[in-house]
């Protein structure tokens, strides 16, 4: 069994084989005029353990200790720089939002309604979009 960061690091590989060698901007839109949004689930710490099954594997001090996933997932969010960001299996997080405000991003937050749930979803959008 290996803990190894590069074993769990994803690789983003944009997948558009059928539109190689076209552009995919007319000559009137620019780069102002684009909207990138990303849908990212960050895994609430409220349901790691629902999911053992799927992570029996990942060192549960390493890779799902909240700080260490808040720190990831900011960086990963930031390098993306999107205009709108949906996440879901969001716990109410004020340093997560903090560091968010810090890069550009507003958000509004809908907790999880029924049961006894403490994540819900919650949307970052830049303030200069």
């Amino acid at each position: 069994m290996q803990n190894d960061y590069a074993l769990y690091h994803r690789t983003w590989v944009p997948k558009i084989s059928n539109l190689d060698g076209i552009n995919l901007l007319s000559s009137d839109q620019t780069s102002s005029n684009i909207l990138r949004v990303t849908s990212y689930n960050i895994l609430a710490d409220s349901l790691i353990e629902h999911t053992s099954s799927m992570i029996k594997d990942l060192d549960k001090n390493t890779f799902l200790n909240w700080e260490n996933r808040r720190t990831k997932i900011i960086n990963e969010l930031t390098a993306l720089n999107s205009d709108i960001i949906c996440v879901q299996e969001f716990e109410r997080d004020e340093a997560f939002i903090m560091e968010m405000g810090k890069i550009g991003y507003d958000v509004c937050y809908k907790p999880r309604t029924g049961g006894s749930h403490t994540e819900g979803n919650a949307i970052f959008w830049k303030f200069d979009k």
